[in-house]
């Protein structure tokens, strides 16, 4: 009698907390809430435990590929992290979210995560952390070393990519130009 093989293990995706003291570990617990999309990846979180809502099950790992199907996991990137202040912008809650990015974007450069999820940061908390990025989307093209990014927001059939990016509201009339609009099409 042949043994049957387990269903093979959907993607691993990385997704980073973010700001420990934002929304990022809420909108993590809630996106996975009753098991909602573990059917699609095997998430993989990155950054401090004690941030995560009390009564979200996770299952702690050190690398990815201990990850299982079926469950969301957690490589806590920020062990000496005393705990989030909600609401309240810190340096420590900076450090704790370039730490998780870091992690993760380095297991997804080497090939172990198959996409990366970041979730919202405080850019004035994550700048005094050596963080002299505008914000994710400029950081990721750095650390993967690809060309000129372009930010791209998804909802079902619905595709808004981004021409200006991390300036005020009112400049970006200023700041849209033909040849800034022929250049992210061409993106």
């Amino acid at each position: 009698m042949t043994q049957a093989l387990p269903p093979p293990l959907p993607p691993l995706v990385g997704i980073t907390l973010g700001d420990p003291n934002g929304i990022g570990p809420e909108l993590l617990a809630k996106l996975f809430a009753g098991g909602a999309h573990l059917a699609a990846c095997t998430p993989v979180a990155f950054g401090p435990a004690r941030a995560l809502p009390p009564d979200f099950a996770f299952v702690p790992i050190e690398t990815p590929q201990q990850a299982r199907a079926g469950r969301v996991h957690l490589i806590d990137t920020c062990l000496g992290y005393k705990g989030p202040t909600p609401g309240l912008p810190s340096a420590a809650g900076g450090r704790a979210a370039l730490q998780a990015l870091q992690a993760a974007v380095g297991h997804w450069r080497s090939g172990r995560l198959a996409a990366l999820l970041t979730l919202p940061i405080d850019k004035s908390s994550i700048y005094g952390a050596d963080f002299p990025f505008p914000g994710h989307t400029e950081y990721l093209a750095a650390a993967y070393g690809g060309p000129e990014p372009l930010m791209l927001m998804v909802l079902g059939g619905l595709r808004v990519a981004v021409a200006t990016a991390h300036i005020p509201l009112r400049a970006v009339a200023d700041a849209l130009t033909p040849a800034l609009i022929e250049k992210k099409l061409s993106l």
